[in-house]
């Protein structure tokens, strides 16, 4: 008789443990399929923008360390926009790659040649001329759509250049010598010979460069019309309502211009990873380096 329990119990208790996780098993998928599926409905578009063709998680951001000599500016907060667009923009990439992403950021002189090294791996700089000096030569060979053709420090704009008619010339507004509402300006190119990112943000002054930001790191209509397969696309964007020269990553950003598809001229990416725009093969070793 023992004999007999034990062949047909020990099987049916078998079974049904195994039965057991099986269920466990699935439903612990089920959940895990219903947390991605909610996860990718909050990132939106942010990971058509952020995922590179060559498949690299890792991004080099590179901003200015210099802003003394700005206080007779009418916006002297450039470097709260960079500090809240370098945190924003480390949110993103920490939510697109699920932790993965690895963050490096380098502080540089205005004076600072950029390293080709710089460009084998994804590449983020928050531009303006005024704190890198090498931006303009990097937007003017690769012929981005809109770029500061004037620097004036009260009346700057965004123009297109003349290569692009008809010509287009954007402004900021001010009023009493407060900044009422700003533009600025993301450019997202694809590198030919690695397929890593180049991502360029500018702005006329602080406020429209961290409406640059705030617009590819948050999920929003902002984003709609990036594609993920085009060597390179600029949106243009409107900070609106601005008071007493200062925003927050909470501040709506509006479109100027949907985003826009260019070609950049033949061989232009060489020329500015090889240093014949303008760029140094000189290293430079990142300041800090943060995973996602």
């Amino acid at each position: 008789m023992g004999a007999l329990v034990d062949a047909v119990l020990i099987p049916f208790v078998v079974g049904l443990a195994s039965s057991a996780i099986v269920v466990l098993i699935g439903v612990r998928s089920i959940k895990e399929y219903i947390r991605e599926g909610e996860r990718r409905r909050n990132l939106g578009l942010l990971p058509e923008f952020w995922s590179t063709p060559g498949g690299s998680k890792v991004f080099n951001v590179v901003f200015g360390a210099e802003w003394q000599g700005r206080e007779g500016e009418i916006e002297p907060r450039f470097g709260y926009a960079q500090a809240y667009g370098v945190s924003a923009l480390i949110d993103c990439l920490g939510a697109v790659f699920d932790t993965r992403a690895v963050v490096r950021l380098i502080v540089v002189k205005k004076t600072d040649r950029l390293s080709s090294q710089l460009f084998e791996e994804n590449l983020v700089v928050f531009g303006g001329e005024e704190s890198i000096s090498q931006f303009g030569a990097i937007s003017k060979a690769l012929d981005v759509p809109y770029y500061q053709y004037k620097l004036d420090l009260n009346s700057r704009s965004f123009e297109t250049p003349a290569s692009r008619p008809p010509r287009e010339v954007v402004c900021s507004d001010t009023k009493d010598g407060q900044l009422i509402a700003d533009i600025g300006t993301v450019t997202r190119l694809v590198n030919p010979s690695n397929r890593r990112l180049l991502v360029l943000f500018n702005g006329n002054y602080g406020a429209g460069l961290l409406g640059g930001v705030l617009a590819v790191t948050r999920n929003g209509p902002l984003l709609e019309g990036v594609k993920s397969t085009a060597t390179a696309q600029q949106l243009l964007v409107k900070v609106p309502d601005i008071s007493n020269n200062i925003i927050d990553r909470t501040h709506t950003v509006e479109a100027v211009r949907g985003w826009v598809e260019f070609s950049p001229p033949a061989g232009a990416f060489q020329r500015v990873t090889s240093g014949d725009a303008g760029l140094a093969n000189r290293g430079m070793q990142p300041t800090a380096q943060r995973s996602g």
